[in-house]
C-alpha cells in the first residue's frame, strides 16, 4: 500500500511537470510565430537602444557642424545662442586637448 502511494505521487508530479513543460513550449512557440510574423524581438530592441540613448536622439539645443566649419544643422534659432554653444564646444576641446598632450607625454 505505501509503495502504490509512492507511485501514484511519482506520476501525479512527472504528470504536472510535463504538463507545465509542454505549456511552455507552446508558448514559445507562439512567441517565435509572433516574432516571425511581426518581427516583434527587432521592435523591442529599438525601442530599448532608444531609450538607452535618448540623449543622442534629442536635437533641442544641438548644432550640427561641418568639417569646413559650415552649421548643416541647427535646432536653435537665435544666433547669439548658436555662437554661445560654439564658444563651449571650442573651450570642451581646448581642455580635452590639453588633458591629451598632458597625459601623453607621459
Amino acid at each position: 500500500m505505501d509503495m502504490e502511494i509512492i507511485k501514484n505521487t511519482l506520476f501525479d508530479i512527472i504528470a504536472v511537470i510535463g504538463l507545465a513543460a509542454i505549456s511552455l513550449m507552446i508558448f514559445w512557440w507562439r512567441l517565435e510565430m509572433l516574432n516571425r510574423i511581426f518581427k516583434f524581438s527587432k521592435i523591442v530592441i529599438m525601442g530599448l537602444e532608444y531609450m538607452r540613448n535618448k540623449k543622442l536622439y534629442d536635437l533641442s539645443d544641438k548644432l550640427i557642424v561641418s568639417k569646413t566649419g559650415e552649421i548643416v544643422g541647427s535646432c536653435v534659432i537665435d544666433l547669439d545662442e548658436q555662437i554661445a554653444i560654439l564658444k563651449k564646444a571650442i573651450q570642451n576641446r581646448e581642455s580635452v586637448k590639453s588633458l591629451r598632450e598632458k597625459y601623453s607625454n607621459k
